[in-house]
């Protein structure tokens, strides 16, 4: 796994760098009798307990973003959404001649979201 893909994931991955470094606790109790396997699993805890803090943030921010951009979206729709109909002299010639314009225009809201 990427670092990219493991930064993308859903909220698992930093539960599951919990859990391994959890178990890289309970191990380190079990060999603290020898003092150089002790540090060496205290170490790879500490590791595994790291990323999963930093993998955990990194899922929140992502989640605050998607949020921000879900509102932006929506303010935009709510500002721009409701366009005026067309009042000119062409167009209601076109409406009372029965020819209306097949293709209508895109909104301002759908053209600024893309």
């Amino acid at each position: 796994m990427s670092i990219t893909d493991a930064i993308r994931g859903g909220g698992t991955d930093a539960k599951l760098y919990f859990a391994v470094g959890g178990l890289s606790l309970l191990k380190a109790l079990a060999v603290r009798g020898d003092r150089g396997r002790f540090r060496s699993e205290l170490a790879d805890a500490a590791l595994f307990l790291g990323i999963g803090v930093v993998l955990q943030r990194a899922e929140q921010r992502r989640s605050a973003k998607l949020g921000d951009v879900d509102r932006l979206r929506k303010e935009v729709r709510r500002q721009f959404g409701r366009e005026e109909e067309p009042s000119g002299l062409r167009h209601r010639a076109r409406k009372r001649l029965g020819r209306e314009e097949e293709a209508e225009s895109q909104s301002m809201a759908d053209r600024i979201l893309g």
